[in-house]
């Protein structure tokens, strides 16, 4: 499932979903992994996420996770 800002710009792609938010990996800018509440959503058609909140807005409301790096204890 792609995901869309409120401005129509593509951010990336859903990875994981659960009841009280989504797990996306961001490919706009920086390549990451962000938490997403699932109050953001303003809507789901097809395979395409709509997000009410503006890239602005996703860094101060959304959760960015670390991901661990293969072979590193």
């Amino acid at each position: 499932m792609h995901v869309y800002d409120a401005h129509e710009q593509l951010l990336g792609t859903v990875v994981l979903a659960r009841k009280d938010h989504f797990v996306m990996r961001q490919e706009l800018g920086i390549n990451q992994l962000v938490a997403v509440p699932v109050i953001a959503v303003g809507g789901v058609v097809g395979g395409i996420v709509f997000l009410c909140l503006t890239p602005g807005e996703i860094e101060i409301f959304c959760k960015s996770l670390e991901r661990k790096e293969r072979g590193a204890s």
